[in-house]
């Protein structure tokens, strides 16, 4: 029971270090939306988990003022321009203590960048 308890919040620490990274390249993102490969390098130089750039997605998706996703640089139904969205996710394979078995712990953060 023990080890499934420190189990538990182990992975919940790492998951929150995630978290707050993420948050961390939502800031670059508000800064500077135009480079991807910065906002993941926010996102490694901000935590000591042992990811990699290649463990981070920057995804940049569209919505009109009414909440409806739209194709980006297209006008919204009621004339009005869409509004950028940055979704940055750090994710991590996270081994178990004394267990052989790896979960994956994602952590994400969303902004708007315009």
């Amino acid at each position: 029971m023990f080890i499934g308890l420190a189990n538990y919040g182990l992975a919940t620490f790492e998951k929150m270090e995630l978290e707050s990274a993420a948050r961390a390249g939502a800031q670059m993102a508000l800064i500077d939306s135009s480079s991807t490969s910065t906002i993941q390098q926010a996102v490694v130089d901000s935590t000591n988990v042992g990811i990699s750039t290649s463990d981070v997605s920057v995804v940049q998706s569209c919505k009109c003022a009414d909440g409806t996703s739209i194709t980006c640089g297209a006008t919204c139904g009621d004339g009005s321009s869409n509004q950028y969205y940055m979704t940055i996710t750090a994710t991590e394979s996270y081994t178990l203590l004394l267990i052989p078995t790896t979960i994956t712990l994602t952590g994400s953060a969303v902004v708007r960048t315009n």
